[in-house]
């Protein structure tokens, strides 16, 4: 899909600034002028076309904007309060609005002119963010006009000077946009890869509270959440086997049938890290927050594909502190007996150094069913054919726990049939992934955990700023009669030959 690039420096252009002597109008003009963020090509925030800037709380859409009948905006930066004490601010559009300072909606405005009242102090600058939605209908024209007022003071617009957003705001939009449009690329060639004749049963998706249901070939396959009450960071839950068994753990677990263990640090399958600078998400010390899928999830013949824009808090609160960025590519490629579930993961920030430590819990982890693992005579195996998984490394050489392999499975028999999942890291991470494996249903691929699972030395892994580190998994999920032979060097074989014409 073509870009609007031109629009992007069309209103990068006409931005305007008056640039005044007074205090709070120099505090704003520290950064760029105007908010900076994303215009979708739909009313729910998906779809993201181009990146944008808002140069005014007063404006005015039509047809020469070229966003169509049906879009949204997002634009953040920071705002600098006029006043010390209690700001109304003041929403009216013919569409929708929200107003977020500091994390919090401040007013909301649907066809209609609505106000909301926050706290601040002259001078100092707020996190602000706007959401614009433009509904449909048969007019392009629509409008913004945001105004505020204080003691003694009437109502009166917004100067634009006030407004300011940082460098690393726009370097996030904009590797936000060109993840779209890389998405929007790979989609494009993979639908004329499809036109050509690769068939398979179609991967679909559809929208749900919580993120995202997943159907191949009509059937359930998983459902992808963005984050939970019980499990603050994304996951996939109840994945199933071109069968249609259930090869992960009930998320949440059913009592008297499942293992209770870890219920929500173990959903089912998940990437995460005990340790960025200090903040543990796998042990759900801190947030991670879905912020956006970026662009629409593509389904079709065979394969589908969908991209998400996370942040790492420092906080459980969502208004904690941004700690590090993501951006993950999810693959989904449907084969006769099996799938694969494929991870593309970029982590980066643009303000300080990334410290990734070295601890157990870090990577792509899975929980199986209760009643395939280990203790319940399931089998963990890895590519040189160990099967023990004794927990930390030790002198045994049929332990698989803290090996490095191209791949490790964990699978059993339910039900009379075999089902299973293996996982196998990408070659191309920056280093080989240690298995930590435990016989209650856990494996999980660790490139971080050279001291606390490989037994090695401690090394840990710093990103600079600025810097992006990789990290790319397949899981095979799969499925078979019983006394089937599983062939998992194929299937690596087969998740390499993916990611290579993804590259």
């Amino acid at each position: 899909m073509k870009r609007k690039m031109g629009l992007i420096m069309v209103m990068l252009a006409v931005m305007s600034v008056v640039i005044a002597s007074s205090p709070d109008v120099q505090a704003a003009s520290a950064g760029l002028p105007g908010l900076i963020g994303g215009q979708y090509g739909s009313e729910d925030f998906t779809n993201l076309e181009h990146m944008a800037s808002l140069d005014s709380l007063e404006r005015s859409f039509s047809e020469d904007d070229d966003f169509g009948h049906q879009w949204s905006g997002i634009w953040q930066g920071s705002i600098v309060a006029p006043a010390s004490g209690k700001i109304t601010f003041t929403a009216e559009t013919n569409q929708s609005i929200r107003i977020l300072i500091s994390g919090k909606q401040v007013v909301a405005a649907s066809a209609a002119v609505a106000s909301g009242t926050v706290s601040m102090v002259k001078g100092k600058a707020y996190p602000i963010e706007v959401r614009y939605v433009h509904e449909g209908g048969d007019s392009y024209d629509s409008h913004l006009k945001v105004q505020w007022s204080w003691a003694g003071q009437a109502a009166v617009s917004i100067d634009a000077a006030n407004l300011s957003h940082t460098q690393a705001q726009e370097q996030q939009w904009s590797q936000k946009a060109q993840a779209a449009e890389e998405a929007d690329d790979d989609d494009d060639n993979n639908n004329a890869d499809n036109d050509e004749g690769d068939a398979g049963p179609v991967v679909a998706f559809k929208y749900v509270p919580m993120g995202l249901d997943i159907t191949i070939g009509g059937k359930p396959f998983a459902s992808y959440f963005t984050g939970t009450s019980v499990t603050p960071r994304p996951f996939f839950a109840n994945v199933k086997t071109p069968s249609g068994m259930q090869v992960t753990r009930h998320c949440l677990p059913i009592e008297g049938q499942d293992s209770m263990d870890h219920f929500d640090l173990h959903p089912g399958i998940w990437l995460t890290f005990a340790g960025i600078n200090g903040n543990d998400y796998w042990r759900l010390k801190q947030r991670t927050e879905h912020e956006m899928f970026l662009g629409k999830p593509q389904g079709g013949p065979g394969k589908g594909t969908f991209t998400v824009s996370n942040f790492y808090l420092d906080s459980k609160k969502r208004s904690g502190n941004r700690i590090a960025h993501e951006i993950c590519k999810y693959t989904i490629v449907a084969r006769k007996n099996y799938s694969l579930l494929i991870y593309d993961s970029t982590i980066s920030s643009d303000e300080h150094d990334l410290q990734f430590g070295d601890d157990q819990e870090y990577g792509l982890g899975i929980r199986v069913q209760t009643p395939i693992e280990e203790r319940h005579g399931g089998q963990i195996l890895n590519a040189e054919g160990l099967t023990k998984a004794e927990e930390g490394p030790s002198d045994d050489p049929g332990n698989l726990y803290g090996k490095a392999s191209n791949w490790c499975d964990y699978s059993g028999v339910m039900d009379d049939t075999l089902i299973g999942m293996t996982i196998m890291p990408d070659p191309n991470n920056f280093r080989r992934s240690w298995y930590h494996a435990r016989d209650y249903g856990l494996l999980a691929a660790n490139p971080f955990g050279r001291n606390k699972v490989a037994g090695l030395p401690r090394e840990d892994v710093l990103i600079k700023k600025g810097q992006k580190l990789h990290l790319g998994f397949g899981i095979a999920i799969y499925s078979g009669v019983k006394g089937s032979v599983i062939d998992r060097n194929a299937m690596y074989k087969d998740y390499l030959e993916v990611i290579s014409k993804q590259k």
